[in-house]
């Protein structure tokens, strides 16, 4: 069943990358449209959250719902998200649609709530923002809730301080820091089970590198680039030929 889950997770993303979108996603000013971040918390936290702006590109007003799809979830973990109201944990789709003003914003209405109780670990959710009218006009964002996990380093301090290019991808990717990483030693290429698919390049310093990506089907991955520390940090591609 999970499987299959992450089959249809994948379908639906490369659907909605050929779709043209009216709706973009801001995470801490950052455009994070069919995008990953990575929210981190403590086990002993009772409620991790996060805010989303959604913003409307078109020059008229359009009625917006929210799903959720629960892509890995930490055992004894509960989740929750809000729109407009909050809703209870196996709610997966907004009962109803919030209006978005051309060219406006909404940065109030969406939360997106996890509680650890107590448990370690990466749960990873999805929430997929769509015009009511017409659900192909989407744009998702995928969250890795990240609780207990090791310090950040310090030119690690946001997910903006890594760029992954082109994406989607076919030979290969560019991975870009913002500084020379001293400590990176390993980068992979997992698939969304969290299985190792392939060692994209060994021990390197260099603040910009080009990765050769080995030959598999187009679909969803994750670049994960792991440092001495124990620190993972990943991000969402899509890759293949």
């Amino acid at each position: 069943m999970k499987r299959f889950l992450l089959s249809c997770f994948a379908v639906a993303i490369l659907v909605s990358s050929s779709t043209a979108q009216s709706l973009s996603l801001v995470y801490q000013d950052e455009n994070v449209s069919n995008d990953t971040i990575y929210v981190p918390g403590n086990p002993s936290d009772d409620l991790i959250e996060f805010h989303l702006t959604v913003n409307n590109l078109t020059d008229k007003e359009i009625e917006v719902k929210v799903k959720k799809n629960e892509i890995f979830l930490v055992d004894n973990t509960v989740n929750t998200f809000c729109w407009g109201s909050c809703f209870m944990p196996l709610v997966y789709v907004s009962p109803v649609a919030i209006k978005i003003p051309a060219l406006g914003s909404d940065a109030r209405s969406f939360a997106g709530d996890f509680e650890p109780y107590g448990t370690e670990g990466t749960s990873i959710i999805s929430y997929t923002f769509f015009n009511a009218q017409n659900i192909l006009d989407s744009v998702m964002v995928t969250a890795f809730y990240e609780v207990g996990t090791s310090g950040i380093p310090d030119f690690m301090s946001g997910v903006s301080d890594v760029r992954i290019f082109p994406n989607p991808a076919a030979d290969f990717i560019n991975i870009s820091f913002s500084r020379e990483p001293e400590d990176l030693y390993s980068i992979k290429l997992l698939g969304m089970n969290g299985q190792l698919i392939a060692e994209l390049v060994p021990f390197s310093r260099q603040k910009e590198q080009a990765v050769a990506l080995p030959r598999i089907p187009f679909s969803y991955a994750i670049i994960e680039i792991e440092f001495k520390d124990g620190f993972k940090l990943r991000k969402r591609i899509l890759a293949g030929r």
